[in-house]
């Protein structure tokens, strides 16, 4: 039986990464709130919402 080769696990930062730039392809305000309703992701269009309502 032939094995896969291991491959070496992503990195925290580079999922951290990964997952930013996924959110920030979306074009609406996105939040991702876990199970104590704490603002844990948030991509760049939330981000200038929650700015332009500021002003």
């Amino acid at each position: 039986m032939s094995s896969l080769p291991a491959t070496p696990p992503i990195n925290s930062l580079k999922r951290h990464e990964s997952l930013q730039a996924g959110l920030d392809l979306i074009d609406q305000g996105f939040t991702l709130i876990d199970e104590n309703l704490c603002m844990v992701a948030w991509n760049q269009t939330f981000c200038a919402c929650s700015n332009s309502r500021q002003a």
